[in-house]
């Protein structure tokens, strides 16, 4: 069970929400006002105007083709705006989610029924405690994963991983045969992400907001000449470019 967080002007709320693996039960006091409705968000995998399709072959603004065979990443610190500008906010604790292209739904419980108007997450692992904490002592998305999401020398979480071939340099506009790997991490690379959007939670149904992912920008500034693995360390420009791009692929839809 989780508890949101409630900051309304000087007054501070809390009730209990239930994640992706709880019945999703409520008591009495859990209800605030006229009750309450649950939210998920729906990461819907694009690239450009296009369904994202890890059998397709894309490519960069300088023509250069690519696939990408695997993309995932860590949500964490999500909260919802309370107000038009995002001045008040109501944050889900302990929440951390592996997005994956064909698993799109992410429940993040109940919230008071009404209107709200945007989202905020972090990508990575916002808490450092978290991130460098024991993978096999912890329980949902956080446990080990296949393909691991852990790196056991650093002691901390693969945050950005993002695997798949580019075409040779003879023949950029050919199939993609040299393989590329992006694998983002470390505290100091958690980027935050702020989409102003307005919906309305309503009660005893389930509720989305649609969170477009538009892969393509990550690939925005990419040159296969040269971009073409980091580990985070063994190339931390590369690293800070994918997480920075990462940022600007998301976008809110109906």
């Amino acid at each position: 069970m989780k508890k949101i967080l409630l900051i309304l002007g000087a007054v501070a709320l809390t009730f209990t929400s239930c994640n992706k693996d709880d019945d999703n039960q409520t008591t009495d006091s859990q209800v605030i006002d006229g009750g309450y409705g649950e939210l998920s968000l729906h990461f819907h995998p694009m690239s450009g105007m296009s369904e994202f399709s890890t059998t397709e072959t894309y490519s960069t603004p300088d023509n250069w083709n690519y696939n990408v065979q695997l993309s995932q990443f860590y949500i964490s610190n999500i909260s919802v705006w309370l107000d038009p500008i995002g001045s008040q906010k109501a944050s889900f604790d302990n929440l951390n989610y592996l997005v994956k292209p064909d698993e799109m739904l992410y429940n993040l419980g109940g919230l008071p029924v009404g209107t709200y108007y945007g989202i905020d997450f972090s990508l990575g692992i916002a808490d450092s405690a978290t991130n460098h904490a024991d993978p096999s002592a912890a329980s949902g998305d956080l446990a080990p994963q296949s393909p691991s999401m852990h790196w056991s020398w650093n002691s901390g979480y693969i945050f950005v991983k993002i695997e798949g071939q580019y075409a040779d340099s003879t023949d950029k506009t050919g199939t993609p045969v040299h393989n590329f790997a992006y694998h983002v991490g470390m505290d100091n690379m958690v980027r935050n992400v702020s989409l102003g959007h307005e919906f309305t939670v309503q009660k005893n149904v389930s509720n989305e907001v649609m969170v477009m992912v538009n892969h393509a920008a990550v690939f925005e500034t990419i040159d296969f000449s040269q971009d073409t693995l980091t580990h985070t360390m063994n190339n931390m420009p590369l690293a800070m470019e994918v997480a920075n791009n990462l940022v600007n692929a998301f976008s809110t839809g109906m």
